[in-house]
C-alpha cells in the first residue's frame, strides 16, 4: 500500500494501472508458491477472491491519487496561464497608459490621490506643496467663477456615474501662469490593487495654448468686426439718401425708377 501511493502521487493514471496489474499477477505467482499472506485462506475460492480485492483495491487508491494529482496539475498550469495573460495585460495597460499625453489620475471616494501616470505627474510636480491640501492652488470656471464642491468632475462621477470633459482654470500661487485643463471623471466602483471601496479615474489634458489662441482668434474677429461697422453704417446711409433721392418727390416716380430696385436690393 505504502508502494501504491507513492506511484499514485508520481506517476500517470496508466502507470499506476500497469502497477497494479503488475503487482496482482505477483501476489498469484507467490500464493501459487505457497508464499504470501493469500497462502494462508485455505479455500480456493476465497482465495482468488481476495487476490482480486487487493489488486482493485490498489488500482482504485493509486488511480484515486493519480487522477487528483492530474487535476491539481492542470488547475496550476490553468493558473500558470492565467497569471501571465494577466501580467501582460497589466504590462501592456501600463505601457499605454504612461505613454498618453492625457494625464491620469485615479482618487478614492475621499478625492485622495492613490495613482497616477507620467503625464498626471509632471503637471503635479508643477504644483506647489501638496497638492489636495495647498492654499496656493485655485480651481476655477473659465468665467472666473469657483467651482462648487458637489460641482467638481470626481464629485459628479461619483454621483452620476461620468462627468464629460470640461475646461478649468488652474491657479498657481507665486509667478505662476494659470493652467487651463480640459477635465472629465468616470466612477470606479472598485479600486482593485489602490485599495477597497468606489472611487475615480480623472483625465485632464493641458489646453493652455488651445484656448489662449481660441481666444486671440475671438478678440481678432471681434476688432475686425468693430472696424468694419463704421464704414458699413456709411455706406448704408449713403444708399438711403441716394434711394430717396431717386424715388422723387412723393407722388411722382422719380428719375431713377430702375436704379432704385438695385439700391434697395444692397441694402
Amino acid at each position: 500500500l505504502a508502494l501504491t501511493l507513492w506511484a499514485g502521487l508520481r506517476f500517470a493514471p496508466l502507470a499506476v494501472l500497469t502497477y497494479a496489474a503488475g503487482c496482482g499477477v505477483l501476489a498469484v505467482a507467490l500464493t501459487l508458491d505457497g508464499l504470501g499472506p493469500f497462502a494462508a485462506v485455505p479455500d480456493l475460492m476465497e482465495r482468488a477472491v481476495d487476490i482480486q480485492l487487493f489488486v482493485l483495491s490498489l488500482a482504485v487508491l493509486g488511480l484515486v491519487l493519480s487522477g487528483s494529482l492530474a487535476d491539481q496539475r492542470r488547475l496550476v498550469l490553468r493558473a500558470e496561464g492565467a497569471e501571465r495573460l494577466a501580467t501582460a495585460r497589466a504590462d501592456l495597460h501600463s505601457a499605454v497608459i504612461e505613454s498618453m499625453e492625457e494625464g491620469v489620475v485615479v482618487l478614492d471616494a475621499t478625492g485622495r490621490i492613490v495613482s497616477t501616470n507620467a503625464a498626471a505627474a509632471r503637471l503635479l510636480a508643477e504644483l506647489p506643496g501638496d497638492v489636495q491640501h495647498c492654499s496656493d492652488v485655485t480651481v476655477l470656471c473659465p468665467d472666473g467663477l469657483p467651482v462648487a464642491a458637489e460641482e467638481t468632475p470626481v464629485a459628479v462621477a461619483m454621483r452620476d456615474g461620468h462627468s464629460p470633459a470640461r475646461d478649468l482654470v488652474v491657479h498657481r500661487g507665486g509667478t505662476h501662469r494659470p493652467v487651463v485643463l480640459s477635465v472629465s471623471a468616470t466612477r470606479l466602483a472598485d479600486l482593485g490593487p489602490f485599495g477597497a471601496g468606489a472611487g475615480a479615474v480623472l483625465l485632464h489634458r493641458d489646453v493652455t495654448a488651445d484656448r489662449s489662441h481660441r481666444d486671440q482668434l475671438a478678440a481678432f474677429a471681434g476688432v475686425v468686426a468693430h472696424d468694419l461697422r463704421g464704414p458699413l453704417s456709411s455706406v448704408r446711409g449713403w444708399l438711403e439718401l441716394g434711394l430717396s433721392e431717386l424715388h422723387g418727390p412723393a407722388g411722382s416716380p422719380g428719375v431713377g425708377a430702375d436704379v432704385a430696385p438695385l439700391l434697395g436690393r444692397a441694402l
